[in-house]
């Protein structure tokens, strides 16, 4: 698996770790996630009811995580990448969702 510097610039400009804000999944991210054989990914998801999906639980004990897993902080800087890039779901393609939500969630990097 290859690193992969965010696209977002709320993630790219965080000065602070990332949040996790109402982390889910549709049906679409994990059927991707299932079609790339990606189980890494997969192991982090909980379904709820019929096409819901918690993401970001612990594998090993079923709780909620503080942060998203895929995040890494990059050596010496103020700067995240996003290990799944290509494959993150769709609640994080949209983060943050306008200017206020950026400013609500401390986002910068909201242009």
């Amino acid at each position: 698996m290859r690193d992969i510097p965010a696209n977002s610039a709320a993630i790219a400009a965080s000065t602070s770790m990332p949040t996790i804000c109402a982390p889910h999944a549709t049906e679409e991210d994990v059927a991707l996630w299932e079609e790339n054989g990606r189980d890494d990914i997969l192991q982090w998801v909980e379904e709820v009811g019929p096409g819901l999906y918690d993401i970001w639980m612990h594998p090993e004990t079923g709780e909620d995580v503080s942060r998203c897993p895929w995040l890494r902080k990059l050596p010496r800087q103020k700067k995240y990448i996003c290990r799944i890039q290509e494959l993150k779901p769709e609640v994080c393609r949209n983060f943050p969702v306008s200017k206020e939500h950026a400013d609500e969630n401390g986002c910068p990097g909201f242009g």
